[in-house]
């Protein structure tokens, strides 16, 4: 595969609320983005995303998650979602990996593990048994898979036919290179509500600001307290 996206430059543009009429990204990057500009998902990978981290040294494969803890792991860049993943797991300060951001791609982490650059690393769940020298000491809860999402500024239309043809790209055999670079069997349609909340995992990444809370609604004033019936006023008596 290619070289990855670079995240800390593609955060910054999400950030910035940069215009783009189609995008494919990580579900907390999306999940993020259709809150703040919209975005419509119109497909997603069949698969969902997971992660592992593994090391080499079998000493600290015999102490599992806990060996990790301290020791230099790569990654890609922050915020992917393997890092954000890492943190929303490991959420105590003093007891947390030293999580590198020093591979441009996924396979660069066991050639960095291998060399003794780092002890351990970050690798999507897929391309864990492609490695045997590795052993995996720690796997990140699954989230909903990647998703290709459009501008809501594009007609309903459109959005339809890129939605069609990208569900049936698995049934053209021309597209095996496209699905095979997507690490994905077939691409499905896109429940959205399955992403909600998951934007959150950015909540240590810079620039983070969360979502204001839908404005509840005003309550009612008080009823006006009626005016005291004042008792009628006798007439003065005249003085004799």
């Amino acid at each position: 595969m290619g070289e990855e996206p670079n995240f800390n430059e593609h955060w910054r543009e999400l950030r910035s609320g940069a215009k783009n009429q189609f995008v494919f990204e990580e579900g907390h990057f999306f999940d993020y983005r259709r809150k703040r500009s919209g975005a419509i998902g119109v497909a997603r990978t069949q698969e969902n995303s997971a992660f592992v981290m593994a090391v080499a040294d079998p000493e600290i494969a015999a102490e599992g998650r806990e060996g990790i803890v301290g020791r230099t792991v790569a990654s890609l860049g922050a915020p992917n979602l393997a890092y954000v993943l890492v943190f929303d797991a490991f959420r105590n300060p003093l007891a947390q990996p030293e999580v590198r951001s020093v591979s441009s791609k996924w396979s660069d982490g066991p050639d960095l593990v291998f060399s003794g650059d780092v002890e351990g690393t970050l690798l999507p769940a897929y391309m864990a048994s492609e490695n045997p020298a590795l052993t995996e000491i720690w796997r990140s809860r699954e989230v909903p898979g990647r998703v290709f999402s459009a501008s809501p500024e594009l007609p309903q239309d459109v959005r339809q036919k890129v939605a069609d043809a990208l569900l049936k790209l698995h049934e053209d055999a021309e597209a095996y290179a496209v699905m095979t670079e997507l690490r994905t069997e077939r691409l499905v349609n896109v429940d959205q509500a399955a992403y909600d909340g998951l934007e959150r995992l950015l909540v240590n990444s810079f620039g983070y600001v969360a979502p204001a809370d839908p404005a509840a609604p005003a309550a009612a004033p008080p009823p006006a307290a009626e005016a005291p019936t004042e008792a009628p006023t006798e007439a003065p008596t005249p003085a004799n």
